[in-house]
């Protein structure tokens, strides 16, 4: 069982307000050198800032599950849980409210899983059509049922 997701990266709310003021300052400085430098200095780190916001906002990743082990593929890191190490796997679904203007309401899925050594906490966007939802409620269930970590969970269950 192989499957792609996204998810939206906690550094994202630190990187809003950290890197305003690094556009900022990071121009100042070298203004003193030269205002080429400055403006060209701006340009980038604002290119930066844009390109990484993005990144955070989607971050890519991925798992691999086999008759063995599921392997988590996250954007710097590869997390291998061998199906005899895990005590317990809970799905459960949060309805997150936009934070930032733009944003759009949706569902989260979140996956834990405990070991004999550890604790993983793994999150993914649901792809719900929210108008399909408001005509028919009834259909919520059916996309919980179909998200990825629950998938993900009755396949791991059925391997231990």
């Amino acid at each position: 069982m192989k499957k792609k997701y996204t998810y939206k990266s906690d550094m994202i709310y630190l990187f809003c307000f950290t890197m305003p003021i690094l556009v900022v300052l990071m121009p100042i400085a070298f203004a003193e050198y030269s205002m080429v430098l400055a403006y060209a200095s701006f340009i980038v780190l604002f290119l930066v800032i844009i390109g990484l916001g993005i990144l955070l906002d989607h971050m890519p990743a991925s798992f691999e599950a086999d008759d063995e082990a599921v392997t988590f593929h996250l954007l710097l890191r590869t997390i291998h849980i061998p199906y005899t190490s895990i005590r317990s796997m809970e799905v459960s679904r949060e309805y997150t409210k936009a934070i930032v203007r733009g944003e759009i309401p949706h569902y989260v899925e979140k996956l834990r899983i405990v070991t004999e050594d550890d604790e993983y906490d793994f999150h993914a966007e649901m792809q719900i059509d929210m108008e399909e939802i408001a005509k028919h409620p009834e259909k919520l269930q059916t996309y919980f049922d179909n998200g990825i970590f629950r998938q993900l969970q009755i396949y791991v269950e059925s391997h231990r």
